[in-house]
């Protein structure tokens, strides 16, 4: 291989792929990086080519459910349909002989944003870049109208380059939906569900309305604010504590917590957290653009130079962060970050809170469900 293998273990001899197998007549098994209650991450080679990728196994006793399978297929097309420097790139999609669907991705190799925040929060210009290459992502998502609506740090992969510098990949397109109105119309249960995880959710996501790339920038801003800061803002006990407050627009003034963060900056944040869609940034390419306006005005480093102040990539190597290169795995995650929670619609936001709340603590570690 070219690149040297994340940390490798031994296959569970109940998965139905072994070391050695070629999946697709061209990526060979070598082993197993990470599993977790619902799926798998294998550690593959592109025979031909010499270098490594990541494969997504779901776990056997989930391989027989249509949804399942469902959400599988929507992350293959999907994910080779966006095309950005900044999303994990699908390679292949297939089955092993017996019938398990897999997934062929890019090897994203580092820590995860979720790892990188329990140590504390970002340097000011780092925020800013990850902002900037997140807010990059999802314009590939506009260009082809889908909307991610899970966009969260556990589903942001930071892989360090050699010069230096920090690429963000938005991972786990699972859950994503075209946000047409006519491809809406398509699945009629779509209307009638809330998917994402409380402490990122925007509010028309909350309380099951039609929801678009905007919704995916208020989640955004929540991961800058929590960048920022070291915490979500709308924070509490239970998920329902937090989506009333998200619902509100309730949270502690960001400055107030991080007294250095420009003022401009804030207001970029903020805007994006507005509770009505009107009042939000309209599209990624305009809080892109806010943000290139705010390192410019502060004359804030960028690339490499934005992340000088955080650890080396060797000193993530002994973290878990690894065993979760493709957002996949449940691990040790926040108990308000259900992956692809999903309830049924409710008439009232007090309604929809409580019932939030009981799906929550039932599915805390949920990632497949629809």
């Amino acid at each position: 291989m070219q690149e040297p293998d994340p940390a490798v273990t031994p296959i569970d001899p109940a998965l139905p792929v072994k070391v050695g197998q070629v999946l697709a007549e061209r990526f060979e098994v070598r082993g197993a990086i990470g599993s977790g209650g619902h799926g798998h991450v294998l550690l593959a080679e592109h025979l031909p080519l010499r270098y490594p990728v990541a494969v997504k196994l779901l776990d056997p006793s989930m391989a027989m459910s249509e949804a399942h399978r469902e959400r599988f297929r929507r992350e293959a097309i999907l994910g080779a349909a966006v095309k950005s420097a900044n999303v994990a790139r699908v390679l292949e999609a297939g089955e092993t002989p017996d019938g398990h669907p897999f997934l062929v991705m890019e090897l994203v190799d580092g820590p995860s944003l979720r790892d990188v925040l329990e140590r504390g929060p970002l340097p000011i210009e780092a925020a800013v870049d990850l902002g900037i290459q997140l807010a990059s992502a999802l314009v590939a998502f506009d260009a082809q109208q889908l909307v991610h609506r899970d966009v969260k740090p556990s589903n942001v992969v930071l892989q360090w380059e050699p010069d230096g510098r920090v690429v963000a990949k938005l991972v786990d397109l699972g859950v994503t939906r075209v946000s047409s109105a006519e491809a809406r119309a398509e699945r009629v249960s779509d209307a009638d569900m809330v998917v994402g995880t409380p402490l990122y959710m925007a509010p028309e996501q909350v309380e099951g309305a039609a929801h678009d790339i905007r919704s995916d920038l208020y989640s955004l801003s929540v991961l800058l604010y929590e960048a920022l800061t070291g915490r979500p803002p709308h924070a509490g006990v239970t998920p329902a504590a937090v989506l009333g407050k998200a619902l509100h627009g309730e949270r502690p003034d960001l400055r107030a917590l991080r007294g250095e963060v420009p003022e401009t900056l804030a207001k970029v944040v903020d805007k994006g957290l507005s509770v009505e869609v009107s009042d939000r940034w309209q599209s990624p390419l305009e809080l892109a653009e806010a943000l290139e306006r705010v390192c410019a005005e502060h004359r804030m480093a960028r690339a490499a130079s934005a992340w000088e102040e955080l650890p080396a990539r060797q000193s993530w190597e002994n973290t878990e962060a690894t065993d979760t290169p493709l957002g996949l795995l449940d691990g040790d995650v926040d108990p308000f970050e259900t992956h692809g929670t999903v309830v049924r619609r409710r008439v009232t936001r007090w309604v929809v809170l409580a019932g939030l709340l009981v799906v929550c603590a039932l599915s805390v570690a949920s990632l497949f469900v629809e």
